[in-house]
């Protein structure tokens, strides 16, 4: 194995045993709601928002059941209530009381999804670092070669990593189409 394979499958590594972690952690401090960080767009769901800071369409004060295109915004809590906005409803976020703005018996498929964006997220642009980082390296290796077939042969191999993790960066965008189809939403 050489040195430059040695480099990309230990960062590889790091990757998923950072990753892990996250989703772990992700899946650990879910209680009875979460906080996104991101809009989650879902097809035909029932829930209960009265405010269009929080959702794409407003309810009510009770759960309706909404057809079509629904999105949930960005820093909104969306958990277990009881699906009657005029009671306050709270729940435990990090070791926090924070009132839901979002109610919804379907709660734990947009946390899910929360949890499966933001570990994803995150590996995308450890990889794509990893794969921009390797990419200079091996333009250095091209620009210093002066015809000295290792450097170029060692740069052509760095550019074969570089697509590799390229690669596996687009393909931590596709899990949360996966998981979509998989949980049918």
């Amino acid at each position: 194995m050489t040195k430059g394979q040695k480099i990309f499958l230990g960062a590889s590594l790091m990757g998923l045993l950072l990753g892990i972690p996250l989703l772990l952690w992700a899946q650990i401090t879910a209680g009875e709601c979460c906080r996104l960080f991101q809009d989650i767009k879902v097809k035909d769901f029932t829930y209960a928002c009265n405010n269009n800071a929080y959702c794409s369409a407003t309810t009510g004060n009770t759960c309706k059941f909404k057809p079509g295109a629904n999105t949930f915004k960005k820093y909104a809590v969306i958990g277990a209530g009881d699906c009657d906005l005029t009671t306050t409803d709270t729940c435990e976020w990090k070791g926090t009381v924070i009132t839901l703005n979002v109610e919804s018996e379907e709660w734990g498929t947009v946390c899910l999804l929360n949890a499966v964006y933001n570990v994803t997220n995150w590996l995308f642009f450890f990889f794509l670092a990893i794969a921009i980082l390797v990419g200079v390296v091996a333009g250095y290796y091209f620009m210093t070669a002066a015809g000295d077939e290792r450097k170029i042969e060692k740069g052509r191999s760095l550019l074969t990593y570089m697509a590799i993790g390229l690669i596996v960066a687009a393909l931590a965008k596709v899990i949360p189409v996966l998981v979509r189809g998989v949980i049918g939403i």
